[in-house]
């Protein structure tokens, strides 16, 4: 059987996380992982891919802005915030023009998943042309952030899936999910979901 070996460095979040291994003919994903069929090239042996997240925008009521103070940490804030916009600008200016084939989120897109406000501002950037079924242009892992429930809001998860529907199956969600591009097998595990301990259990052995 072909040996299986790690290609690049694992990501490792608290609540993400992305595995990039060889895929032999004969892999099958494990239980717990749902395979998402994606529109890539796959006869491409060069992948070209941007992994990025952790990219929540800071709040307004987080810095404390109202007494018209500009502290330290607001002018920080400020410019984390102007700084993560022309990061979303250049990353899908990449993938309309084809210079990269696709993108991997490692979580926590907006500050409160609930918070319809946050996912707006995230389609402003990522236009349905780079998020629907047959694009694969964007592969985003559930972060904690997305999970935050405010009680007169919106279902988080639902807003979450609604972003991204190359992630659903009918009713179905997909935590966990994997998919190939030519010789290359992504993961996508959610630490925060029961199985993903199982799951990577299972890669690790795979892999080796």
């Amino acid at each position: 059987m072909k040996r299986r070996t790690m290609k690049t460095s694992a990501l490792l979040g608290l609540f993400e996380l992305l595995l990039i291994f060889s895929l032999p003919d004969s892999w099958a994903a494990p239980s717990g992982i749902n395979r998402v069929t994606v529109p890539l090239e796959t006869t491409q042996k060069n992948v070209r891919f941007i992994v990025f997240g952790d990219s929540r925008k800071t709040k307004p009521d987080r810095i404390d802005a109202q007494r018209g103070d500009i502290t330290p940490q607001v002018r920080q804030n400020q410019a984390f915030n102007s700084f993560r916009e022309k990061l979303f600008v250049q990353i899908a200016d990449r993938l309309i023009q084809g210079q990269v084939d696709f993108t991997f989120f490692t979580g926590d897109f907006v500050w409160r998943g609930s918070d319809p406000a946050g996912w707006d501002e995230i389609r402003s950037f990522f236009p349905d042309v780079l998020r629907e079924p047959s694009a694969g242009k964007i592969f985003p892992t559930l972060g904690n952030h997305e999970q935050w429930q405010k009680a007169d809001e919106p279902d988080a998860i639902e807003l979450y899936f609604s972003m991204f529907p190359n992630l659903k199956n009918g009713e179905k969600r997909h935590h966990n999910y994997s998919f190939s591009h030519g010789e290359n097998l992504f993961v996508s595990l959610c630490s925060g979901h029961t199985n993903a301990s199982t799951a990577v259990e299972r890669l690790k052995q795979d892999a080796t």
